[in-house]
């Protein structure tokens, strides 16, 4: 395996992680909003 590719997988990877860590980070939004609703 080519340095080059190994660089590509992790891009790749990272770019999941951003899309999980968005996603994350507005349902904590969400949850906190619902539990103040219910305070």
């Amino acid at each position: 395996m080519k340095m080059m590719d190994l660089w590509f997988v992790v891009a790749e990877d990272f770019r999941v992680w951003e899309v999980f860590a968005v996603i994350f980070l507005r349902l904590e939004i969400v949850l906190s909003g619902i539990k103040g609703f219910f305070q």
